[in-house]
């Protein structure tokens, strides 16, 4: 009975930790259905492709934060987040095209935490250039496992032919993969930073690049100034930021930096305007 008691499994039994679960699977699910439905609804309102799939990266980061038994929120709040309803003669209320999409979102999830706490240094991959470039090379496949689990899904239920499995398949691994880069580092780096005392000089720079990220979004890539060739030239300017941050600040503001910077080119994208707005179309 005492061994029984000490045993990890009457551990996770205990009150706290169960009521610790339960709130991560909510945080978890509602971020990812919160994302989800953002997405979507921008698709819907610039009539465009999403060139990009944040909950992607907010499910990599949950897990590798978390660990891999928050799987249950990324199954139910992928399943309830919506269909891609852009798929031609797709019937949104059936119940197939979110089971496809839950399972391949959810397996993708785990495959990529999995490898990165197997293979690199799971939550702290990103400390150095080796990690970053481990959490690259496992973040690409694990997206691209996702996409052959989602389209064949699709094709098996009969709402793709097999003609259009390679522009599907191509399109779902290529937006993951860029919101598994651009949200998961960020995610998981203010997750597990440590605050420390207010330091003026570290707060400044961080702010910095911050508000200098904003600034050339909204010049160079946002929708709310008319496209030009001078203007097309001024995206060079995001390696200034980028630059500042690697520099003065360190991995968090990076990361957040060009989650910010990127924001900025979708939407800039999305409504068809800025420099890469014919990715888009």
């Amino acid at each position: 009975m005492t061994r029984f008691s000490s045993s990890k499994f009457a551990t996770a039994l205990q009150p706290r930790s169960v009521a610790k679960y339960v709130a991560q699977l909510i945080i978890v699910g509602a971020g990812y259905f919160v994302l989800a439905k953002a997405a979507l609804t921008l698709a819907s309102i610039y009539t465009s492709a999403v060139p990009i799939w944040p909950p992607a990266g907010f499910a990599l980061a949950a897990v590798l934060v978390c660990g891999l038994r928050v799987w249950p929120a990324i199954f139910a709040a992928a399943f309830a987040a919506g269909i891609p309803t852009e798929i031609p003669d797709a019937n949104a209320a059936d119940w197939v095209l979110p089971a496809c999409v839950a399972s391949a979102s959810t397996i993708e999830a785990l495959i990529g935490g999995f490898l990165i706490k197997a293979w690199s240094q799971g939550r702290r991959t990103f400390d150095t250039p080796t990690g970053v470039a481990k959490f690259a090379l496992v973040a690409l496949a694990s997206t691209s496992i996702a996409a052959l689990v989602g389209v064949g899904g699709f094709y098996l239920a009969g709402y793709l032919d097999w003609d259009s499995l390679g522009a599907w398949g191509a399109a779902w691994w290529l937006r993951d993969a860029a919101g598994a880069f651009v949200l998961a580092p960020a995610a998981v780096l203010w997750a597990i930073g440590s605050f420390r005392a207010f330091d003026v000089d570290s707060t400044l720079s961080s702010s910095l690049a911050i508000v200098a990220a904003i600034l050339v979004g909204l010049i160079a890539f946002s929708p709310l100034f008319e496209q030009s060739a001078l203007r097309s030239a001024l995206a060079f300017l995001a390696a200034l930021p980028l630059l500042w941050a690697a520099l003065r600040c360190g991995e968090r503001d990076t990361a957040t930096t060009v989650l910010v910077l990127s924001c900025f080119a979708i939407w800039g994208a999305l409504a068809g305007d800025g420099p890469f707005a014919g990715a888009a179309s």
